[in-house]
């Protein structure tokens, strides 16, 4: 075990564990037995400073907290040779990675930063930050300056900016989908970070840097009024400049969406793109086909087709891009097409196509379509995909099966500054006209 040891006198030991909300308790115990060297407690009260929102909807508390437990940070103190120490939230306690001693009447400051790295680019309090493109990894700084007392109070803030793209339910009774989010401007690539004040500094600018932030072939999806909340957000985090106005544009690819259902699905004399329907509505229970939405969901179960995934009976969805499958997150979903005629009974068996997916934490999923070169698009049957032989419970549900046609393109643009410790939230909606709206 190392042990810091500035041969200060006189000293005492400190071990650490949480009481209360959330302090971390340094008990001391001394070198000698001198009235001056009485054993004592230093308490350090790790807290954090939220996010300034102007929504009030959106402020998380305890969000910052929690990513600070699962990340540790590193501690500083000139005074006592402090140099990068790890502390780590373990079950219900902060822990230091070495003993300290400590000098009971001595005053020192101390500074530290998260998330814990190995090797910081450190000097002197000074932290040399580089911003990744489209940075998503928090940058807190926390300090204090010590008086001879037995309280210390470590205040964690966040040294970056942040921009939210946010959807929520909208006013209209349409479905949106976005494909892409950029901002734009003289961002800055890296700066100079002081732990003990906050303060920013040689900030290095990439003049005309343009962030992609929604990564290719990712979509936001944004539900119709009405619906459940689906909220899902992008959230860049870049180094803060109050004086540069940046750029944002979003794209709405998407603004013809039907959703899918036994309407569509028709018995057909054939498989190819040539082929013709009649004109019979299939029923649940019809052609082995099965409206599985809304209801509880096994695995291998059907969510929307025939439990054969018979190459006669499908839906025609050539004129569509997308399939956007709305349900319980993680439920793992196979999307199969284009059925050819096989060797088997009646022709079963043929070759197709699969797609299969997650849905994503914020309830959905987007199936692309773009990359099908047959010349028709033909659904055969949506189903959850096949678990581990020992998962037999209700693994979720599908509430909406939806077909995504690009029609009218639309972009939306505006400006705003990146202030430190601020959050920007922009909130995603359909307008009257179903054209992408941006709110703040």
């Amino acid at each position: 075990m190392t042990t810091y040891n500035r041969k200060f006198h006189p000293c005492r030991w400190l071990c650490c564990y949480l009481v209360a909300a959330l302090p971390l308790l340094l008990a001391a115990c001394t070198a000698d037995d001198s009235a001056d060297s009485a054993a004592t407690s230093l308490t350090i009260g790790v807290t954090e400073q939220p996010w300034q929102t102007e929504d009030i909807s959106i402020t998380r508390s305890g969000e910052t907290l929690t990513a600070l437990q699962a990340s540790g940070f590193g501690l500083y103190s000139a005074g006592l040779g402090i140099s990068n120490e790890q502390v780590t939230w373990s079950d219900t306690k902060w822990a230091l990675a070495h003993t300290l001693i400590w000098p009971k009447t001595r005053p020192n400051d101390f500074y530290a930063y998260a998330p814990y790295a190995a090797d910081p680019d450190i000097t002197n309090g000074v932290y040399t930050f580089s911003c990744p493109n489209n940075n998503t990894t928090d940058l807190l700084y926390g300090q204090y300056a010590s008086t001879t007392g037995d309280v210390m109070n470590l205040q964690f803030h966040h040294a970056l900016a942040k921009l939210v793209f946010n959807s929520i339910a909208n006013s209209s009774a349409r479905d949106m989908l976005v494909s892409d989010i950029k901002v734009t401007g003289d961002l800055y690539s890296s700066g100079k970070l002081t732990l003990s004040t906050g303060a920013w500094a040689e900030q290095v600018t990439a003049s005309g840097q343009t962030i992609q932030i929604i990564p290719d072939n990712k979509f936001i999806y944004v539900p119709a009024q009405g619906e459940n909340p689906v909220r899902s957000s992008v959230s860049p985090l870049l180094i803060p400049e109050p004086t540069v106005t940046v750029s944002y544009e979003v794209y709405n690819e998407g603004m013809d969406m039907t959703e899918c259902n036994a309407s569509l699905f028709h018995n057909w004399n054939g498989w190819t793109g040539s082929a013709e329907a009649n004109n019979d509505v299939i029923q649940d229970g019809e052609y082995n086909y099965i409206d599985g939405v809304g209801k509880p969901l096994h695995k291998g179960d059907v969510i929307i087709g025939t439990s054969t995934v018979w190459y006669k009976t499908f839906a025609d969805i050539t004129a569509y891009d997308k399939i956007v499958i709305v349900g319980t997150p993680e439920l793992k979903v196979r999307v199969l097409l284009n059925r050819q005629e096989g060797t088997g009974t009646g022709g079963d068996g043929g070759t197709l196509i699969e797609k299969s997916g997650s849905i994503n934490s914020d309830g959905y999923l987007v199936i692309d379509l773009s990359d099908i070169t047959d010349g028709y698009k033909h659904l055969n049957a949506i189903k959850v995909q096949f678990y581990d032989e020992s998962v037999t419970e209700v693994l979720g549900t599908v509430t909406k099966v939806l077909l995504v046609k690009t029609t009218h393109p639309h972009t939306v643009s505006g400006t705003t500054v990146l202030e430190q410790g601020k959050e920007k939230t922009f909130h995603l909606k359909v307008g009257v006209n179903h054209e992408v709206v941006i709110e703040d």
